[in-house]
């Protein structure tokens, strides 16, 4: 195994909980090898998993508990595959439906599923930065949207979900690629996202630190010698 192939693998290792531990949803997402080249056997995984999902937001989040309840859907309704689209779904609008003031984490409160851990806070009237960065310090990641429709939308999401969410990405674009790991491949990625890879992978970081950095004085070092070479040209004049 190529070192390369190693980190990627320790990557994918620190998403992946004890298979003992494992929900449908679990085994939908890190059983397969492949998602798309075995795409019938993860069509086979998807539907306990989605059934999963949904009883477990069923019974743990009050808001859409009752917006289930007002479609008279409930998980013992949701049978076969062809139930699937019964499933009541939130508009992506909700989400970007939040006031403005203190009472941004009291929504997130709403809408979170479970119980929201209580952030210590420093402002009586705290921003929605702290706020959302008193969470993370909690392992409850906020999610938010570019906000390119003019206002962001946010989702709170537990460690679990986090974790679930980094694996696929990252499965999922080294498959679409057909990732050869000794091939060297260039990913774009925002500077907010990319600040907090950074801060989550240290590992990532202290290796794009010492690349950085040896490139950069390998730079200084040909710089030098071309002023140097400029300079003894100069003499002769």
């Amino acid at each position: 195994m190529s070192s390369v192939s190693k980190n990627i693998s320790d990557i994918y290792s620190k998403f992946i909980p004890p298979k003992q531990q494992w929900s449908p949803v679990d085994t939908a997402l890190y059983k397969p090898t492949t998602f798309f080249t075995d795409y019938k056997k993860v069509q086979e995984l998807l539907f306990p998993a989605i059934k999963h999902s949904f009883t477990h937001h069923y019974k743990n989040n009050t808001l859409y508990n009752s917006l289930c309840k007002n479609n008279d859907i409930t998980p013992e309704k949701i049978k076969t595959k062809d139930d699937i689209n019964k499933i009541p779904l939130l508009p992506d609008t909700f989400f970007k439906d939040y006031p403005d003031d203190q009472n941004f984490l009291k929504w997130l409160s709403t809408i979170y599923t479970g119980t929201l851990p209580t952030p210590k806070l420093q402002s009586p009237n705290p921003s929605h930065d702290e706020i959302i960065e008193a969470l993370n310090r909690l392992k409850v990641n906020i999610m938010f949207t570019s906000g390119t429709s003019g206002k962001f939308s946010f989702i709170p999401r537990d460690s679990t979900s986090w974790s679930r969410l980094n694996y696929n990405a990252i499965h999922s674009v080294v498959e679409l690629m057909n990732y050869d790991y000794n091939d060297t491949i260039l990913l774009l990625i925002e500077k907010d996202n990319f600040r907090k890879l950074l801060a989550q992978e240290t590992g990532i970081a202290y290796k794009l630190l010492w690349v950085f950095t040896k490139t950069l004085s390998a730079r200084l070092r040909k710089t030098d010698e071309q002023l140097k070479s400029i300079f003894s040209i100069a003499k002769t004049f």
